[in-house]
């Protein structure tokens, strides 16, 4: 009974080779062809149609659970060529569209199931997969669900044998019928589409009532499968199916198309035991040709010029050559068979078209010599992988092969490989080589313009960006960049003004993305330059670290990385990066500086010393930073940052109650004028009428007209803050006096007047300018010692020198502490005393006091000396000595090597230099006999070096390698930590309030600008790492493309 029905042609020609057992009937199309191929399976007839479906959408109503988990997703999933490990995404195809939709808004598979079933009891309604997983549940049996040769990616899915949900595919039964997923109407003929079906045809089993195999019959689909397959794998598709539908079988079954290589295994005729195999036809191969192109399908592309030459000669067999006939069975003749043969016509019409004499058939010598890794070529085509020998529809597949994407970069490439050989004068590589270095030479020079602006923005620390600066934006300010551009125009810059007029506008490279791009560009060639020279010096790869922490305007940790190496014997410090810390344990700090040297190319272990400040997450013994960084780097010394021990020798030493009194005072002076504008204006009077009566007296003139606030951080900056208050004292009393005074014209409220009151008083008292004198004084001699420790040359042998003499000057002043209180203090003390009217005596006195001085004394003079001057210079001189050990015990090391020292090198000192170097000496067993020689060199030399820089200049590294290398780990060694502060400083600068979002890589980038202006910017090698970052079309524009 399912014989007589009417064979459905164009899905008989989609059933793929190891489905050739079925034959395809024609099943109606009205959106439940699904239900219509069971039906006619089991009555004939479609009445059965509608009961299948509502069946089926109980089935998936019902057991939801077990359909949104099926076992068939996990089979899929371990297949290869399936397109996707997602189950999700294998779980959305199985759904129809309302259901995909329903699965994507939910992401419940089971909801997706339910509507599913509920879209089911819809007339008309389309199937999916997932329904043909509910049928073969609901009829208890197996089914082939058949994919034609179509979209590798999903067919491991919908091409499979389907088994109940309750059975295992361990299931002796063999599928009692076929589904396939076929079109209702033509195919698509464009080139390049997806195969997309809208129709199930029904497939039964192709045997007669004897279960003999109908050979005719299969190899009538084979014939025509093989004619489409190669239109689903190329990406073309045949403009009317019905002429390969229609043609003669008998003819078909004869072409050389389809005949198997007896080298290759055969495909299965079915899963069915009951079905017989395909018979192999054998290849002809009586002749023998060294060129013919049947010998190189493998390895043509790789084959070397001169022989695609002579392949390329040969395709056109020689004049007089026979070409075989091949007969074919033809009822219409009197005898049964008709002839047909290759016609050399065909060759010399079609240049790409190559005669095999050992296959007798035809090739496309292009694609086979030529043949590019094109998505669209599956290894399956006709004239590249078999010949074509069906003469009688061979122009139709030609002209279908031609469509074909893969064809036409072949023929492209035979095309230049045959101009190229004829005439090399006219290589079209050549050409483009040209045309192409003219344009990258273009887009070159408008990247360096656009470089330029943005360079300029950096070093000058100037915003970039305006309000908005993209092409839909109205405001009138788009940012310093873009006015740079605009300005660079204007003077005359023509390449830059073609390309912003005439170029491509999604290629301008003046957006905000290209910007942090080349920013980040010429922050990588920054970092790489600093790298570089640290790994060119002369005999080593050493350096040292410094960091230190700051907290942005964004409200986020910056760890600012800086390195210490020696650039022409001198020491250089630059900063190498800013990190982003979530963290600011010494742990996380300690990776984030690891992570830093690591990423720019750096070794860790080849770090010598580590200076950071006194916090105990850096400094810490057990797990600061410092102590961590030594499992990375195990002879990174820690060296605590002279200026912070300065700073904190200092603010120890203002212990005294006097002192912090004055200091207060001092700055509630400050924020007194600092927060109103009417008692700044007033004081700027004060100032104005005093440096008046001073010029008439012939007297220095008050510089500034503002009290400054004390630093919190920098003492240096407090002893400054002091002089200036000095300078404007006079000007200070005269603006409290006014404002005290009810008689003055300004009307001030009594808040004011009662702190005025106040802070005259307190800036009067003979305690108050006592320690403003002797602070005064003795800061004097720290200010240079603190500017000295702030630069980024200073070696610590001249920091411990300059500190010595200070130390020691400190003392010589305590020796003679009378005379220098009576000749520098009581002066000063008695200066501004004038102004207030104070007279110097002794507070009141008694047996016990502990909130002021209390010692005897029989003048005002001696109190004073006794109660703050001698106390102030005894802790100035123990907290400088204390503090600075630990830099003293390292510089002696490197002090005695001087030629001026070495008279006192005794063997205590060599034998700790030998135990602290030793790792390092190239030469540690003939150091002794090296010193020996060292002392020698000097012996009479008058004009000796005096410090490590100039002493390593003079020192020959081969002489004294051992001598040199610990000069050079002495210089390594940072003073201080004051190059990321002022690092700190830049990032304040560059991310202000107005530019708080500001990304990690730009901030970098432009501080690395900002900070480095010695470092002159290569142009070429920033555009370099441009391209090499990401393919750009503006560079690297092909114009024959």
């Amino acid at each position: 009974m399912l014989q007589r029905l009417k064979e459905d042609t164009l899905a008989n020609a989609l059933i793929p080779d190891d489905n050739l057992c079925y034959e395809a009937k024609k099943v109606p199309g009205d959106g439940n062809c699904l239900y219509n191929c069971v039906s006619i399976f089991i009555t004939g007839d479609t009445s059965l149609s509608w009961k299948i479906r509502i069946i089926v959408a109980a089935e998936l109503f019902i057991r939801a659970s077990d359909y949104a988990d099926h076992p068939i997703l996990d089979d899929v999933l371990a297949c290869k060529k399936i397109f996707t490990d997602h189950s999700d995404t294998l779980f959305s195809l199985i759904l129809s569209d309302d259901g995909g939709a329903n699965f994507d808004r939910t992401r419940n598979r089971e909801d997706a199931i339910i509507c599913e079933s509920v879209k089911t009891c819809e007339d008309n309604s389309w199937s999916s997969m997932v329904h043909l997983l509910g049928l073969c549940s609901v009829l208890d049996v197996c089914f082939e669900s058949v994919y034609p040769n179509a979209n590798e990616g999903l067919r491991p899915l919908f091409n499979r044998t389907i088994y109940p949900l309750d059975r295992t595919t361990n299931d002796e039964k063999q599928p009692e019928f076929g589904i396939i997923w076929s079109r209702d109407g033509n195919l698509n003929t464009q080139p390049g589409f997806s195969y997309e079906p809208n129709h199930f045809a029904l497939l039964v089993p192709n045997y007669d009532e004897g279960n003999s195999y109908e050979f005719e019959k299969v190899e009538d689909k084979m014939s025509q499968q093989s004619m489409l397959s190669s239109f689903f794998t190329e990406g073309t598709r045949r403009k009317k199916l019905s002429s390969v539908s229609t043609a003669d079988k008998s003819e078909i079954a004869s072409t050389g198309t389809l005949e198997p290589d007896s080298n290759e295994p055969q495909p299965s005729v079915g899963h069915h035991k009951k079905f017989k195999s395909i018979p192999s036809l054998s290849r002809k191969n009586d002749l023998n040709c060294a060129f013919d192109i049947s010998n190189y399908i493998a390895e043509g592309p790789d084959l070397d010029d001169a022989t695609k030459i002579n392949i390329i000669q040969n395709r056109i067999p020689p004049a007089g050559h026979n070409f075989p006939a091949t007969t074919y069975r033809d009822k219409r003749r009197k005898s049964g068979v008709s002839s047909r043969r290759c016609k050399r016509e065909w060759l010399e019409k079609y240049e790409h078209l190559s005669y095999s004499r050992i296959q007798d058939g035809l090739y496309c010598i292009a694609c086979i010599l030529f043949l590019s890794d094109i998505k669209y070529y599956k290894g399956e085509s006709i004239f590249v992988k078999a010949p074509c020998k069906d003469w009688k529809h061979l122009l139709e597949y030609w002209q279908l092969h031609e469509k074909c994407q893969y064809h036409q970069v072949s023929k492209d490439k035979f095309g230049r490989f045959v101009l190229r050989y004829n005439d090399p004068s006219l290589r079209i590589d050549a050409k483009i080589t040209e045309q192409a270095g003219v344009n990258f030479e273009k887009n070159v020079a408008t990247l360096n313009s656009i470089i330029k602006c943005l360079e300029f923005c950096g070093r000058q620390g100037i915003p970039i960006r305006g309000h908005r600066d993209d092409s839909t934006s109205c405001s009138l300010n788009k940012g310093n960049f873009n006015a740079l551009l605009d300005m660079r125009i204007d003077a005359g810059d023509e390449i830059l003004k073609r390309h912003l007029l005439e170029g491509p506008k999604n290629a301008s490279y003046i957006s905000k993305t290209t910007q942090n791009d080349l920013l980040e560009c010429i922050g990588s060639f920054i970092q790489s330059h600093i790298v570089s020279e640290i790994k060119n010096q002369e005999g080593h790869n050493y350096f040292a670290i410094e960091a230190d922490e700051i907290r942005d305007i964004s409200n986020l940790e910056q760890l600012g990385i800086a390195v210490r190496y020696i650039k022409n014997n001198c020491a250089v410090e630059r900063i190498l990066q800013y990190v982003d810390c979530e963290s600011t344990t010494g742990e996380h700090i300690c990776n984030a500086i690891v992570k830093c040297l690591q990423d720019c190319g750096l070794e860790v272990k080849m770090c010598r010393a580590q200076t950071y400040d006194g916090a105990g997450n850096m400094s810490g013994r057990l797990k600061g930073c410092r102590t961590l960084f030594l499992n990375f780097a195990p002879r990174a010394h820690y060296f605590h940052c002279a200026s912070h021990i300065l700073n904190l020798a200092l603010s120890q030493s203002c212990a005294q109650v006097e002192v912090q009194c004055m200091m207060s005072t001092v700055k509630e002076v400050a924020l007194f004028f600092k927060y109103s504008p009417k008692r700044q204006r007033l004081l700027e009077s004060c100032v104005q009428s005093v440096n008046h009566d001073r010029t008439a007296s012939e007297k220095p003139k008050i510089a500034s007209q503002k009290v400054k606030l004390l630093c919190e951080t920098r003492w240096v900056e407090r002893h400054t803050s002091l002089e200036e208050f000095e300078d404007t004292y006079e000007a200070v009393v005269e603006c409290m006096t006014r404002i005290c005074d009810p008689q003055s014209k300004g009307s001030w409220d009594p808040k004011t007047i009662s702190e005025a009151r106040g802070l005259l008083t307190s800036i009067a008292t003979p305690g108050f300018l006592c320690a403003f004198a002797s602070n005064r004084y003795l800061f004097g001699f720290t200010k240079s010692l603190s500017l000295l420790l702030q630069g980024s040359y200073q070696d610590v042998v001249t920091a411990y020198e300059e500190i010595g003499l200070i130390v020691t000057e400190l003392k010589d002043i305590r020796e003679r502490a009378d005379d220098e209180f009576r000749s520098n203090i009581l002066p000063v003390i008695e200066k501004l005393a004038v102004h207030t009217d104070t007279i110097i005596s002794i507070p009141r006195r008694c047996k016990r006091q502990t909130l002021r001085g209390n010692v005897e004394a029989s003048s005002p003079e001696e109190y004073w000396r006794r109660t703050i001057f001698i106390p102030l210079i005894d802790h100035l001189v123990a907290e400088l000595t204390d503090r600075f050990q630990n830099l003293s015990k390292c510089a002696v090391r490197g002090l005695c090597l001087l030629p001026r020292s070495l008279p006192s090198l005794n063997d205590q000192i060599v034998a700790d230099i030998k135990d602290f170097f030793s790792d390092d000496m190239p030469a540690q067993t003939n150091f002794d006999q090296e010193l020996k020689l060292w002392k020698r060199k000097w012996l009479n030399i008058e004009e000796a070096p005096t410090t490590l820089s100039t002493l390593i200049q003079a020192t020959n590294a081969k002489m004294f390698p051992n001598i040199h290398r610990i000069i050079t780990l002495l210089l390594l060694i940072p003073v201080s930590s004051a190059t990321v502060e002022r690092g700190n400083s830049a990032i304040k600068r560059i991310k202000s309030s107005q530019r708080s979002t500001m990304g990690q890589d730009r901030l970098n980038a432009l501080t690395l600008l900002q900070i480095h202006r010695d470092i002159p910017l290569d142009y070429k090698k920033i555009v370099d790492i441009f391209i090499n970052k990401n393919p750009r079309r503006m560079v690297s524009n092909n114009p024959f493309k």
